[in-house]
């Protein structure tokens, strides 16, 4: 098949009169067309096509079927029927209301959760003579180098048993009748992690950290609107074409929403992080 790149015809009059009475208050598709006009342009995709054959139905509409097939979930047969049947399918692609061709085809303990725990943080290193000083002031009495299950160097210090049980914060602290235990990075990767934390605090990494959270909002909406882990289809190519148009459909639903002033969804709550005790509030109420 051959491409014979068009311009963007005009919606016809009556499939704006049409769409507009069953669609009232609008679609995304229809919205979208209205904002942006057509998405693409024959043209865009000449180089895909031989120079001689039949002429092929229309690049530039079928990529647009295929971003609509992606925001909605539609199977193939789905958003061929779609194009067929749906009025503001047609809008969008600016079809003829009679139009019925079909396009082809880190880990943490229980207490820290809580809020009330000691981390490793709390605890004082002396890299020198290889000991470990807790917040009630007992000292470790093992320094063992060793390696994780991943096979990078670690440091095992533990806690005498009988140091644990009369400590005055243990309640803080340790759970186990063993004693204390801790794992530590080598000195070097223990101190830039812990700088790490405590830049945590400053206003320049929260202002960094936004970003990163606009970032994880979006692969979040993927996974769970799109399916984005799971590939429809065999081989790299493909898997990459189905990456793109989730993307692209990511946006075309967040323009919508923009559109109709959606208000944005409340940030949820991880089910272990709703155990955490409620914070007291003035006058002992809570």
């Amino acid at each position: 098949m051959s491409v014979q790149p068009r311009e963007p015809a005009t919606i016809p009059a009556d499939t704006v009169r049409v769409a507009r009475a069953a669609f009232p208050r609008g679609s995304p598709a229809i919205r979208v067309r209205d904002e942006l006009g057509p998405w693409f342009r024959d043209e865009e995709f000449a180089d895909l096509f031989p120079a001689r054959g039949k002429p092929a139905w229309s690049p530039g509409r079928l990529a647009l079927v295929l971003v609509l097939q992606s925001v909605e979930g539609l199977t193939d047969r789905q958003a061929a029927e779609a194009v067929r049947a749906r009025i503001d399918f047609k809008y969008a692609l600016g079809l003829e209301r009679h139009h019925a061709d079909r396009p082809g085809p880190l880990a943490i303990s229980p207490q820290t959760a809580a809020g009330d725990g000691l981390t490793g943080d709390d605890f004082t290193i002396d890299w020198v003579n290889e000991q470990v000083r807790c917040p009630g002031g007992r000292k470790t009495t093992r320094w063992n180098p060793d390696r994780s299950p991943e096979g990078t160097p670690v440091i095992r210090v533990r806690f005498n048993k009988s140091d644990c049980p009369p400590c005055p914060v243990r309640g803080q602290c340790a759970t186990s009748s063993v004693g204390r235990r801790l794992t530590l990075r080598p000195r070097e990767e223990h101190e830039a992690l812990r700088q790490a934390r405590a830049d945590q605090d400053t206003g320049t990494w929260k202002e960094r950290c936004t970003i990163r959270a606009g970032v994880e909002g979006a692969i979040s909406q993927g996974v769970r609107r799109w399916g984005l882990r799971r590939s429809r289809f065999r081989g790299l190519a493909k898997t990459s074409l189905q990456h793109q148009l989730t993307g692209a459909a990511t946006n075309l639903a967040r323009i919508d929403t923009h559109l109709t002033d959606t208000p944005r969804a409340r940030t949820r709550t991880r089910t272990f992080a709703t155990l955490r005790p409620a914070e007291p509030m003035l006058g002992g109420a809570k």
